[in-house]
């Protein structure tokens, strides 16, 4: 049965390589393998999923953080974003290279998507710091991209309401969790550019004549940041202080943030017109790869692939699983988009997470940080062709830039897995 599903698996590939859709890629191949078991009844069991996913309260969430996300960057939000940023950072090591990774994490706490995080700064940083200042364009790209990859670890987080929804965990737990190892991750991320700063100057070089701001002008681009800051405070604080579910602050940011856009920035009809069919759009693609990768899952369940390689990783130990988990996303990684990958292995590593005994939370944080690299490794890592796209740099710039982000992932990912009282803490004060 093995070999058998091995076979459907080399025949989704070739159709996802060969250009066809991966929501259709991975349906076709799961509705094709199904019929030969179930015939015709394979039909009531696809209905059966979309009921169950389109109907679903926890997914429900999704729809609403893109609508979220999309507000502030179709409005100009960001630009509020960025010009906060750039008068608080300017004249500390790296610059405005600084603004990229904190403005990529308040983005990302408000909108919960990566790919919307490096789309929206991408534009605007790019010819701020490459075009009129002379920043070192491989780093700034690296920045603009590895920023963006906060937003699927730092809540809220679309990828992390995917996982809670296939697999029964509490997405408030997992938005906990996710908080410390966001921070963490972009510390270091600051950190590294701070180091680089200091031993090389010209990667990030002050224009003749500007003086560091003074403590008045630092404090006033830190009021303009005050509306990202609200916007997380809400959704985050609903949620922990028990107010809301994870769906009903999502409706509340959703809300709060067309407020701000109407106070703050501009928005007219085409302008809503845009961001509720980008939101449609996207959405739709989700939902068709929860679909398929729900068929699929019992496609692999009914041909025991999860209990194959939880049978080998009871001799392997949990070491030993963990390496082989890490290298299974580090490889498919380069192919697949983090959400498609997530839902399609979900059901042959939940077996594995579950025989060895780790903590499922946990287990969550350490894939959205293999998810992470993917979407940072070519020849299919989304965030390098979001930046390429929005940016018109070349991309293997984009790619070497991004380097050695990939590497400081990895050792975030080192450090919680040693250390995973990291990533617990926080969701056990829910518990």
């Amino acid at each position: 049965m093995i070999g058998v599903s091995a076979l459907y698996m080399v025949l989704m590939l070739v159709l996802i390589m060969s250009g066809v859709w991966i929501a259709f890629a991975i349906g076709f191949t799961a509705l094709l393998s199904l019929w030969q078991i179930m015939g015709d009844g394979v039909l009531s069991v696809i209905g059966t999923f979309a009921w169950q996913t389109t109907t679903s309260f926890t997914l429900t969430a999704v729809p609403l953080f893109i609508l979220m996300g999309e507000v502030l960057y179709r409005s100009g939000l960001t630009d509020r974003l960025f010009a906060g940023l750039s008068q608080t950072l300017v004249g500390v090591p790296g610059g405005l290279l600084q603004a990229n990774i904190v403005g990529a994490t308040l983005f990302a706490a408000s909108s919960g998507s990566s790919v919307a995080s490096a789309a929206a700064l991408a534009p605007m940083t790019y010819k701020a710091e490459v075009t009129d200042r002379g920043y070192d364009e491989r780093l700034v790209l690296g920045t603009l991209a590895a920023g963006g990859t906060l937003g699927i670890l730092i809540p809220p987080s679309i990828v992390l309401i995917l996982y809670g929804a296939t697999t029964g965990i509490s997405v408030g737990e997992l938005f906990a969790a996710g908080v410390v190892p966001g921070l963490v991750l972009g510390l270091m991320y600051m950190l590294y550019i701070s180091a680089l700063g200091l031993a090389r100057p010209s990667i990030a070089p002050r224009p003749a004549g500007e003086a560091v701001p003074r403590a008045t002008v630092r404090l006033r681009g830190l009021v303009q940041l005050w509306p990202f800051i609200l916007l997380a405070v809400i959704v985050l604080g609903s949620i922990y202080g028990g107010i809301a579910t994870p769906t009903e602050s999502a409706a509340l940011g959703a809300v709060v943030a067309f407020i701000l856009a109407v106070a703050f920035a501009r928005i007219d009809r085409t302008i809503v017109r845009g961001i509720a069919l980008t939101t449609v759009r996207t959405t739709s693609m989700l939902f068709f790869i929860v679909i398929a990768a729900n068929v699929m899952a019992m496609v692999l369940s009914r041909y025991g692939v999860g209990q194959f390689f939880s049978g080998l990783a009871a001799g392997a130990g949990p070491a030993v699983s963990l390496l082989f988990i890490a290298a299974l996303y580090l490889v498919l990684g380069m192919f697949f988009d983090a959400i498609s990958l997530m839902l399609l292995t979900l059901p042959v590593v939940m077996p594995i997470v579950q025989i060895v005994g780790y903590d499922p939370v946990w287990f969550g944080i350490i894939l959205v940080i293999l998810l992470e690299a993917g979407l940072l490794t070519p020849p299919v890592g989304m965030n390098l062709f979001v930046v390429q796209g929005s940016t018109g740099a070349n991309l293997s710039q984009v790619v070497r830039g991004s380097l050695p982000f990939i590497v400081l992932q990895l050792l975030a990912l080192a450090l919680f897995a040693a250390v995973p009282e990291i990533v617990l803490w926080l969701p056990q004060t829910m518990r």
